[in-house]
């Protein structure tokens, strides 16, 4: 059997997006019965090795840096690969100074006669040109390229049309498995939250950073109060790295909007905590500052429960025409918190809406899955041609 070695800076529970995808596509691809798959990771402290199930993680990189190079390809000639599949970027190595990754071709110059170099590229569209331009730096080397989503996909046609000949859509999945609920179950869910009989329940989840524009959500729901109307909104997740400070100032801003009853504070929950919360909410809310896409694992639960969506989209970085196509959103201007308090108000009231996105957001789910994810994958390890991929036929619905 073939082996394939992952290369990633993060695996869980490091804090960090890429990590439960790492983890989660591993375990995929192992499934498969196809590779002998390794990971290769970072030496900290939170990582769960027992998570792996047919694969094996080795938690043994220090350092992400250049001095650390060497060290780092002598780990990956020690696990002898056929397949050297890199994540990038992780929060190991994300800063723009980090050329760990681009010069990784360099320093294991030695290992490519005998290694297939695939690398899964996570936000190409949104990354500054100096950061595409870097990256490609490792994509011209790689033998094959994965990428998530229609805009990172929308970037590689823009970079290099010769790239884009081995560029694989390998849509991501969502790690979360939220439950169906009986009506009595949902309605234990909210009682708990304190959601009061017939109030909306909004929900934020993912990590609270400047980028994810929380000071507009927290300002709708002050407009909300100020309208009278009956709703809860729970924030799942924490301040991502160096983000303390922002968090702080959002919670100073629902206290002066005098949200202290209405906004609940949940931090890092347990993955069945967020599955049940899902399960119960109205509607999920994400106002990303350069739009959503099928990249962010933010709306995967969202996505796996059937929930309808409320989001943003930034031409600046392309729209993703497969969330156009699948008519699973409503969109709004993340600078804008009476648009997004309209925004919420018009799709509650709206029962035929939220009934059309939830049945479209559940056929997507059936479609995103991690079996799906390791078919494409394996297409990339083994050099078969990647398939013809279009967004509007992939949904099945047209982009307008």
């Amino acid at each position: 059997m073939k082996r394939v070695v992952v290369l990633s800076g993060v695996y869980p529970n490091m804090r960090c997006g890429v990590a439960p995808h790492t983890h989660c596509a591993a375990q995929a691809v192992a499934d498969t019965g196809s590779w002998d798959v390794h990971v290769l990771t970072s030496a900290d402290d939170a990582i769960d090795g027992n998570l792996a199930k047919n694969y094996r993680v080795h938690p043994v990189i220090g350092r992400w840096n250049l001095r650390a190079l060497p060290g780092i390809v002598r780990e990956i000639e020690r696990l002898r690969p056929d397949v050297l599949h890199v994540q990038t970027p992780t929060a190991a190595y994300a800063g723009r100074m980090n050329f760990t990754m681009p010069l990784l071709p360099l320093a294991g110059k030695r290992l490519w006669n005998t290694v297939r170099l695939v690398v899964t590229q996570h936000d190409l569209a949104i990354g500054h040109r100096l950061m595409q331009l870097k990256h490609g730096m490792l994509l011209k080397r790689a033998a094959a390229l994965t990428v998530s989503n229609d805009r990172d996909y929308q970037a590689v046609c823009r970079l290099s049309p010769e790239l884009l000949k081995r560029t694989y859509v390998a849509h991501l999945a969502s790690h979360f498995n939220p439950p169906e609920l009986s009506e009595s179950e949902i309605a234990e869910v909210r009682r708990g939250l304190g959601v009061p009989e017939g109030a909306m329940l909004l929900l934020y989840f993912g990590f609270i950073v400047p980028g994810r524009r929380l000071e507009t959500l927290v300002s709708a729901a002050g407009l909300l109060r100020e309208q009278g109307r009956a709703f809860r909104l729970v924030l799942m997740g924490g301040p991502g790295a160096g983000a303390d400070r922002y968090m702080e100032q959002c919670r100073a801003l629902a206290v002066k909007l005098g949200l202290d009853k209405h906004v609940v504070w949940a931090g890092h929950v347990e993955p069945a905590v967020v599955e049940k919360t899902v399960a119960a909410a109205d509607m999920l809310i994400s106002p990303i500052a350069r739009g959503a896409d099928l990249r962010n694992s933010s709306l995967f639960p969202a996505i796996r429960a059937g929930l309808p969506i409320l989001t943003t989209e930034n031409p600046k970085y392309s729209i993703d025409r497969e969330l156009r196509a699948w008519d699973i959103c409503r969109f709004f201007d993340p600078g804008s918190p009476p648009g997004l308090a309209d925004a919420i108000v018009r799709l509650h009231e709206d029962a035929e809406a939220k009934r059309r996105m939830r049945e479209n957001t559940a056929a997507l789910a059936k479609r995103l899955t991690w079996q799906e994810h390791a078919r494409i994958l394996d297409f990339a390890y083994r050099g078969e041609p990647p398939e013809a991929y279009e967004p509007a036929s992939a949904a099945g619905k047209g982009t307008s």
